[in-house]
């Protein structure tokens, strides 16, 4: 079965960046009114929680990934029973990993106060409040986890960001509503669990009559569950890499330096990952296309489109970040005021960090549907090593500077020449000099944008919203303008803006 992969993508970008925009818009309010009601050090609490359960969810070793994989073929070929055998297979195994988080968390609850630097609120039970996050991260592992394996896998997460637009909604409008009336801590806690098991029954009542066939009991054969393993084998480093990567931060933070600085770092971070989130709906609509045109598609075609998704990336994290580097600090005073502000290094750093990272972004994706995890399987390793080395001695000498130059060293010391140059290689037998060259030159055009936008976002001065407005105005119009101007001769990037424009509604205008 050949997937409508153009048609997929467009709706599972349209519906999820609808989604992407009620989980930040919500979550910003939330945080916002959880800091006034109770105080940073509870936001720093459950910042410090989620980051811990996502160590512990490394007992998923990257069988997400391995599983949605496995069935792009079956899928592509139209092959019922294997589909069944398969999510046969996987029903089992997300039950064994629920399970397995359950325990481990049960098993980390006496380090709780080392992760602690300073203290912490003292109305709150630490344990209570950490089972509560803990059932939120196990409980999917039992309702629906593999059955929305199965719409990543048909090119439909339009349908998992439908049901979570609603419910997080819901969830958010409860959350809010207790912090006002309540004013309690572990009234807000609550509901996520709640949700969670809500969102989980929904998507698997969809699944169970849209895709009933799949879904019929089968056995799994002893082969089937070793394409698991060796796939999960190799997986395991990368996803422990990435792991560490979005929370050792957190932690390290929190055992050197407390709570607050946990909060303040994390308002910073919370809005780049939620920039880097919309972003990756774009790469997660067009995985299983992706996945699915490595088996149907020529190579020539294949590598004309890893070419244009790769020019339309590096667009996009240079945009991002100079959007960063020039909002970042009139939006903090804004919103959290001069005591809750990093200083502007940091902002540098940061917009580096984010660059740096969504960078990888290209090339992730294409292995990932490719399922090409051995290639570099020893990878991983070196840069956790690398991070977690850094980290420690870093934010000891020039403090939270140091775990932002930490995870920045340690992808591009470690993790783009390697992955990049054994990516190209295997699947298109190239030399990575054409790639390198080309990623030079966007990121000698970020930097030139970025300067000039910059400068002139700095001839006005921060006096509010009407300054903060502009500011926006100019962030959106000038660094493109300068991008496709000095970029237009490069190859691949008008066709990248044919790509964009034939995604927009601008299609209809210029014909």
């Amino acid at each position: 079965m050949k997937l409508e992969r153009k048609k997929n993508a467009v709706r599972n970008i349209k519906f999820g960046l609808l989604n992407k925009l009620i989980t930040i818009i919500c979550p910003f309010i939330l945080r916002t009114v959880l800091i006034y009601t109770l105080g940073s050090e509870y936001l720093g609490l459950s910042s410090l929680f989620t980051s811990v359960l996502q160590v512990l969810s490394l007992s998923e070793l990257g069988i997400g990934s391995a599983m949605v994989f496995c069935l792009y073929q079956p899928i592509a070929e139209g092959n019922i029973v294997k589909i069944r055998e398969l999510v046969s297979l996987y029903k089992f195994i997300y039950r064994i990993i629920g399970l397995v988080i359950l325990v481990a968390g049960c098993i980390a609850l006496p380090f709780l106060p080392y992760f602690i630097h300073g203290g912490y609120p003292g109305d709150v039970n630490i344990y209570i409040l950490y089972i509560m996050y803990l059932l939120n991260s196990s409980e999917s592992y039992f309702i629906a986890a593999y059955k929305s394996t199965i719409l990543s896998a048909c090119q439909r997460r339009d349908i998992i960001s439908n049901i979570g637009l609603i419910v997080h909604f819901v969830l958010y409008l409860s959350q809010v509503a207790s912090l006002l009336y309540f004013k309690g801590y572990y009234v807000y806690v609550i509901w996520i669990p709640i949700f969670t098991a809500i969102e989980n029954i929904v998507i698997a009542v969809y699944v169970n009559k849209k895709y009933s066939a799949y879904i019929i009991g089968a056995h799994y054969s002893k082969d089937s569950l070793k394409a698991i393993i060796a796939n999960v084998k190799d997986l395991f480093g990368h996803k422990l890499s990435q792991v560490v990567t979005n929370s050792a931060d957190t932690i390290v933070i929190s055992s050197f330096l407390g709570l607050h600085m946990v909060t303040v770092y994390n308002n910073y971070y919370y809005l780049m990952s939620a920039v880097s989130g919309v972003l990756d709906i774009v790469y997660q609509a067009i995985a299983a296309g992706i996945g699915n045109s490595l088996f149907s598609e020529s190579i020539e075609k294949n590598i004309a489109d890893f070419k244009k998704f790769a020019v339309l990336n590096a667009w996009l994290a240079g945009w991002c970040s100079i959007c960063f580097l020039c909002l970042y600090q009139p939006m903090m005073r804004i919103w959290m005021g001069e005591k809750l502000m990093l200083p502007f290094d940091t902002v540098i750093l940061l917009s580096i960090y984010f660059y740096v990272w969504k960078m990888r972004q290209t090339v992730l994706t294409y292995k990932d549907a490719a399922g090409i995890w051995d290639i570099d399987r020893w990878k991983p390793y070196i840069e956790i090593m690398v991070n977690i080395i850094l980290n420690v001695v870093l934010v000891q000498l020039i403090g939270i500077n140091g775990v932002v130059i930490s995870t920045i060293l340690s992808m591009v010391i470690v993790s783009i020449p390697w992955e990049t140059k054994v990516f190209l290689k295997k699947i298109f037998n190239q030399k990575p000099d054409r790639y390198y060259k080309s990623s030079l030159f966007y990121i000698w055009l970020a930097v030139i944008a970025g300067a000039i936008t910059w400068m002139a976002c700095s001839f006005l001065k921060d006096s509010g919203i009407i300054s903060f407005i502009v500011k926006i105005i100019i962030c959106i119009i000038l660094p493109n303008i300068i991008i496709l101007v000095l970029g237009w001769h490069k190859e691949g990037h008008a066709e990248t803006v044919k790509f964009i424009v034939s995604l927009t509604p601008l299609k209809r205008i210029l014909k």
